[in-house]
């Protein structure tokens, strides 16, 4: 241990206990487990990484002097302060990003799908899959999405999900769906909403919303091109009448 290390624990005063490795090991590797590995969303989380408890000690003895936390809350502040670099080490395997990228994918095609009163149909479809990569920063990156085009859904793939999805709740108030992709290093949301009352389709990215010009009369036509889904030939809605991701 370095002189500075000494100072500062003599200068915290007296050393508190310390868990035993049996009883904080299962905390750390929970809480690790329970930090989100990419893009702030802890359902693409692997359920174990390999070697975790040899990480984890490694980890303490750079970052706390080789001493176990002393209670659970320490030891939850210990394991979010390494659980970036164990994640990232891991993601940097290929074995750790096909997990993930495998965790994207099974999420897309299975979304989580909820109906809310005031909402209709919400479909929460997550990451758009694609390829981890690390980009030119370091940070991840997730490319090569199949389904987005110059950062909006493919309107085939629009299409597809709001037939299935009116064909499951055909009654529902609205129909919305929820995707998200990387744009250079951080995650974009896009929310789709189409009414059926008034058959106008909503875009809402960031803190700007589209609305289709004119009904669009039908799905057919908008993968025809008769009717459109591509914000740029939308008309922006004033915020007081913004229709945005459920809340």
């Amino acid at each position: 241990m370095t002189i500075a290390a000494c100072l500062a624990l003599f200068a915290c005063g007296p050393r508190k206990p310390e868990l035993s490795k049996a009883e904080a090991l299962p905390k750390l590797r929970k809480y690790i487990l329970e930090t989100p590995a990419v893009f702030g969303r802890v359902i693409y989380n692997p359920p174990t990484i390999p070697d975790l408890d040899t990480q984890i000690e490694n980890e303490i003895e750079k970052r706390n002097f080789g001493r176990m936390p002393h209670n659970d809350a320490n030891a939850k502040h210990l394991a979010t302060s390494m659980a970036a670099t164990i994640w990232g080490r891991y993601l940097d395997t290929p074995d750790g990003r096909a997990e993930v990228e495998s965790r994207i994918r099974s999420h897309w095609d299975n979304p989580d799908v909820s109906t809310e009163k005031l909402n209709g149909v919400v479909a929460d479809l997550g990451l758009c899959p694609g390829s981890l990569q690390r980009g030119a920063r370091g940070s991840l990156e997730l490319r090569n999405c199949e389904f987005f085009d110059h950062g909006e859904l493919k309107t085939a793939e629009l299409v597809r999900r709001l037939q299935n999805l009116t064909a499951q709740y055909p009654n529902a108030k609205a129909y919305n769906l929820s995707v998200t992709f990387t744009e250079y290093r951080s995650p974009k949301a896009v929310h789709y909403r189409w009414e059926p009352s008034s058959d106008r389709l909503y875009v809402t990215i960031k803190r700007t919303t589209y609305r289709s010009k004119a009904r669009i009369g039908g799905f057919d036509k908008l993968l025809s091109g008769e009717s459109t889904s591509r914000t740029g030939q939308m008309e922006t809605i004033p915020g007081n009448l913004r229709v945005g991701p459920p809340r």
